[in-house]
């Protein structure tokens, strides 16, 4: 549904952002002030952002793709999320345009009936 859309793209973006923030500021934090906490901070947030890393590296290299687009991965959690925004919205809106043609979100696509009903409305346009 809608509000599970809008929660996955509002995860996707804290994800990404926590993946590439929270290791330079738990550094900066090290940098300025050299504690425990800080140094265990700075280890843990390097770990995981290392481990999610090398995650995308390992999809990369399993699906033939250069390896240095692991790095862009959470560039592509916010591109994932700005789609699923996207549909929400225009869902909400009322109207979603495909190809050039505008359908009622209120159809059931899933259904005989919803499919029949939007077979009659592509052959009237």
């Amino acid at each position: 549904g809608l509000v599970r859309a809008i929660w996955a793209a509002v995860v996707a973006c804290a994800f990404a952002a926590a993946a590439t923030a929270l290791p330079v500021l738990a550094t900066v934090a090290l940098v300025r002030r050299p504690t425990g906490v800080h140094i265990v901070a700075a280890a843990l947030a390097w770990a995981a952002t290392l481990a999610l890393l090398g995650v995308h590296i390992g999809i990369a290299r399993r699906f033939r793709f250069p390896v240095a687009c692991a790095f862009l991965f959470p560039i592509g959690y916010v591109l994932g999320a700005a789609l699923v925004l996207t549909s929400v919205f225009r869902h909400l809106r009322g109207a979603v345009s495909w190809k050039g043609r505008t359908y009622d979100p209120s159809l059931d696509f899933h259904s005989a009936h919803g499919i029949a009903r939007i077979q009659l409305l592509h052959r009237r346009s």
